[in-house]
Parts: C-alpha cells; sequence; structure tokens
C-alpha cells in the first residue's frame, strides 16, 4: 500500500472487510462443532 488517506470510506470499507471475516470464521466454527 502507498500513501495512506484516512476518510469515512476507507474505515467503512475496512470494518465491512471485518464484518465478512468474522461472519466467516463463525461459519467455520459452527462446522467444526457439529
Amino acid at each position: 500500500m502507498g500513501h495512506q488517506v484516512q476518510t469515512p470510506h476507507g474505515l467503512a470499507v475496512g470494518s465491512l472487510l471485518l464484518q465478512r471475516l468474522t461472519d466467516h470464521l463463525k461459519r467455520i466454527q459452527r462446522r467444526g462443532q457439529r
């Protein structure tokens, strides 16, 4: 990554990616428990 620009848009994208990642991990954990 080159220059870092702190903007609401960037934060929103980051949070969205984090949400998807956590959701994916939760699904994997559920499969593992079964």
